[in-house]
């Protein structure tokens, strides 16, 4: 489980970079519940193909373009215990 603290590390630094403060941890905890395994992550609907992509579509609204990247694949390895399929961004174009 000593990965689970390093992507916790990498989410943190991306909330950060991406507007979020240190300052408001549980904020930012909260943030990431939400769209990982929350309300926010049902509506991503993380298990089933093309979630990486329906992640930057409901957070582009929210995160900088050049964080958004990084936060859906964290979240994606967060929700699903597994990082974004790199083949399938380039092989295909979502929607899937």
């Amino acid at each position: 489980m000593s990965n689970y603290s390093d992507v916790a590390k990498n989410i943190a630094t991306t909330l950060v970079a991406a507007g979020g403060q240190v300052a408001h941890e549980g904020a930012t905890e909260r943030l990431m519940t939400y769209w990982s395994t929350g309300k926010g992550g049902i509506k991503i609907r993380w298990p089933e193909p093309c979630a990486y992509c329906r992640c930057l579509e409901h957070l582009g609204k929210y995160v900088h373009a050049h964080e958004l990247h990084g936060l859906c694949a964290n979240l994606e390895k967060r929700a699903t215990g597994h990082w974004p399929n790199p083949t399938h961004s380039r092989q295909k174009h979502c929607p899937c």
